[in-house]
């Protein structure tokens, strides 16, 4: 019986749970976890925690702003101050949301370009400035053939 509970917790141990980082993995639909390198996972809590600090970073900086500055002075510069200052004095708890910041953060900046993007007219650009046109297309054009060959040829991804 005891050989028993040997084996199961061997085959318990086989089965490794789904990471970024781990893409061989095999994938148990109810052990699937986003996991950072220090193992930090994204829930509820963490979310909520990382809106709250940053929520909290910039209504401080837009009132030290309003405070200090002269009227008409961008918050932003003074944002990013207290925001690194922040970091460099807890860095242990901004570790700790880390994972969860990054992720909202690249959400929202996804966001922000398909809603800037959404209200542009292709045609209204051409006919206004076809070299920004132009310049734009190469510069996607770049781009794309700049990760597809870095996928093929570096990382070996299927096409």
């Amino acid at each position: 019986n005891n050989n028993n509970n040997n084996n199961n917790n061997k085959e318990e141990k086989k089965v490794k749970k789904l990471t970024i980082d781990d893409k061989n993995a095999p994938i148990d639909p109810e052990n699937i976890q986003l996991r950072s390198e220090n193992d930090n996972t994204i829930t509820v809590g963490s979310l909520g925690l990382s809106l709250a600090v940053s929520s909290c970073l910039v209504t401080l900086g837009k009132f030290v702003t309003k405070a200090i500055l002269p009227s008409g002075t961008s918050s932003l510069p003074l944002i990013s101050v207290l925001t690194v200052a922040a970091a460099t004095t807890f860095p242990t708890f901004f570790r700790s949301i880390r994972t969860t910041g990054t992720t909202t953060g690249i959400l929202i900046m996804q966001m922000f370009f398909a809603a800037s993007g959404a209200a542009g007219s292709i045609k209204l650009v051409m006919e206004s400035a076809p070299s920004l046109f132009a310049f734009s297309m190469i510069q996607i054009g770049t781009h794309f053939v700049t990760l597809m060959g870095l996928g093929k040829l570096i990382f070996k991804l299927d096409s």
